[in-house]
C-alpha cells in the first residue's frame, strides 16, 4: 500500500507530464508502479489514464479505452431510450404486437 500513497503524492505534486515521464523513464524498476497507476486510473480517473496512454504513445491501449467508453455510453443511452419508450407506452405495444 505505501507504493500507492507515494504514487498519488507524486501525481499531486508534479506536473502530469513530469509524473508520467518519471514512470516511463523508470523502466523495469518502476513497471509495477506504472501498472498500479493504470489500475487506479481505470477505476478512478479515466482522463488521467487517457493522458498516460497518450504520453507513452500507447495507441492500442488508447483505442481500447475509447471503445470501452463508447460502448458504456451506448448502453446508458439505450437504457434511457428504453425507459422513455416504456414511459410513453410506445415500447409495450410494440413488444405485444411483435410477441403475439
Amino acid at each position: 500500500m505505501p507504493v500507492y500513497h507515494v504514487l498519488l503524492h507524486l501525481q499531486r505534486r508534479l506536473p502530469l507530464g513530469s509524473f508520467f515521464r518519471l514512470l516511463e523513464d523508470g523502466g523495469k524498476a518502476l513497471a509495477p508502479a506504472s501498472k498500479l497507476l493504470e489500475v487506479y486510473a481505470r477505476e478512478q480517473n479515466r482522463e488521467m489514464l487517457r493522458d498516460f496512454y497518450y504520453s507513452d504513445d500507447r495507441r492500442v491501449e488508447s483505442a481500447v479505452l475509447s471503445l470501452e467508453e463508447s460502448t458504456s455510453m451506448m448502453v446508458v443511452f439505450s437504457i434511457v431510450a428504453i425507459d422513455i419508450l416504456l414511459t410513453l407506452g410506445l415500447l409495450g405495444s410494440k413488444l405485444e404486437n411483435h410477441c403475439c
